[in-house]
């Protein structure tokens, strides 16, 4: 635990490596003048110690202070009786304070009857800016939040906080592989979201409260798609001046956005501006030419 204005300084994020061999969590950081820096964390597990006690966060757990330029990896929160409802990030939960330059790969939330919210992200509060959030598959996907939506689905879950400069991509998910925007509060601007394939719900963006600005959602696919859930869904919050499309199957015709209620406006999309009166403030162009698409 890092409960004091302390900085754990590593010589190089991939020179010195933390291991912790699935034997526990691997940081709780609770003062606004702790930094962990420059190092890799991996292979931590998080086990709540009973059905009723929440597991906050697989490797690390953020109330203050700053964790920059690491490597977060392979690290799971998790309730093994699979009668709890308590796992929140499998790599990170954050209450506060700043997650900057990071990475966060394979990493996981949750077992079989477990409420386990966001497989690699959990942001309950702070900023996340910088970071490469990529690649993490795993993590169970039946339970529910009580909405009638099932949070453990999303790989980015957000509660509240921001969402800045960082890229979601490469997850692959039963649910959401992107990220889940709920709090009302929450930002997320110039992010990339592109690459992520699912099954259900939404595949770059599943939107409902929030504000978005100037992000690009690409080539996400959620199987089965003809309604435009690959790309971003939005049902609430305000979203604009954002790129989002060459999303769903390649069978789909039904575009890379499915919006039923909320403010969007002057974003770009490929889809028919006339199928609905909640997309007609935007510009329609299927042809968007990316300087560098994979990047």
């Amino acid at each position: 635990t890092l409960d004091q204005g302390v900085t754990l300084k590593g010589a190089s994020r991939d020179g010195t490596i933390l291991d912790f061999q699935k034997m526990c969590q691997g940081f709780i950081i609770t003062h606004e003048g702790a930094v962990l820096r420059d190092l890799t964390v991996t292979k931590c597990l998080n086990t709540s110690p009973s059905d009723s006690s929440p597991a906050y966060g697989g490797a690390i757990y953020i109330q203050f202070g700053l964790v920059e330029n690491c490597l977060i990896s392979n690290s799971k929160a998790n309730n093994p009786s699979g009668k709890g409802k308590y796992c929140y990030g499998g790599g990170v939960y954050m209450k506060g304070g700043v997650l900057s330059g990071c990475e966060i790969t394979g990493c996981e939330a949750g077992s079989a009857r477990v409420t386990a919210i966001g497989n690699a992200l959990y942001i309950a509060g702070g900023t996340v800016t910088g970071c490469d959030v990529h690649h993490n598959d795993g993590g169970y996907t039946s339970s529910n939040d009580g909405t009638g939506m099932n949070s453990a689905s999303s790989v980015v879950y957000m509660d509240a906080g921001s969402l800045l400069f960082s890229k979601i991509h490469d997850n692959n998910k039963d649910g959401i592989p992107g990220v889940y925007q709920k709090g009302s509060g929450t930002i997320v601007a110039n992010c990339l979201i592109y690459g992520n394939t699912g099954k259900k719900w939404g595949g770059g963006l599943y939107k409902t409260s929030g504000y978005t600005y100037y992000c690009t959602i690409w080539g996400n696919v959620i199987a089965g798609d003809t309604s435009g859930i690959s790309g971003a869904y939005v049902s609430g919050g305000t979203m604009k001046n954002c790129i989002v499309v060459g999303n769903g199957p390649a069978t789909s015709s039904g575009g890379s956005v499915n919006v039923s209620g909320g403010t969007f406006q002057y974003n770009v999309v490929d889809k028919d501006l006339a199928e609905t009166t909640k997309i007609k403030d935007n510009t329609n162009n299927s042809d968007v030419k990316f300087t560098d698409a994979a990047n």
